[in-house]
């Protein structure tokens, strides 16, 4: 489980030592936007489960807030996730694609990135495993534009 995943205090608890689970965290927002240092960007640590859970909770809210994304509102339309990458790879472009996929300009710096957001998505729709139609198409659009992501030097 990741920390971002965890629902009550306890299940951040069983991801491990408190100051494990910063680390991660700090991890993670080190990958997602490119910085080295976090000082003065933003703070996530805690000194208790409590604090650490009620931070994690406020930015999910906020990236929520950010996003228009409110709970559950993907699911009454797609019937499972991979039906979700399929239509935003197919029928979506430009901003809204790249908002609905969840690119960021981070993506084109950090390669690591790149192929773990490529993965997270290719694990989903890939026609192997996914038996929807135009899963082929878009496994292709989705390597492409991870092609376009590694290839940006």
């Amino acid at each position: 489980m990741k920390w971002y995943e965890a629902n009550t205090i306890d299940e951040l608890k069983s991801i491990g030592k408190l100051t494990d689970v910063k680390r991660e965290i700090n991890k993670d927002i080190k990958k997602v936007t490119g910085l080295k240092d976090l000082t003065g960007f933003i703070k996530m640590g805690s000194n208790s489960w409590k604090g650490q859970y009620n931070k994690i909770q406020n930015l999910k809210k906020m990236f929520n807030e950010f996003y228009g994304a409110e709970e559950g509102s993907q699911e009454r339309f797609f019937k499972n996730e991979g039906c979700k990458y399929i239509f935003y790879l197919l029928e979506l472009q430009g901003s809204s694609r790249m908002e609905k996929l969840k690119i960021y300009k981070a993506h084109y710096i950090n390669k690591d990135l790149a192929k773990e957001w490529y993965k997270e998505i290719a694990k989903k729709i890939h026609p192997d495993v996914c038996k929807v139609d135009g899963a082929e198409e878009a496994m292709a659009e989705l390597t492409s534009i991870y092609n376009k992501m590694v290839n940006n030097e």
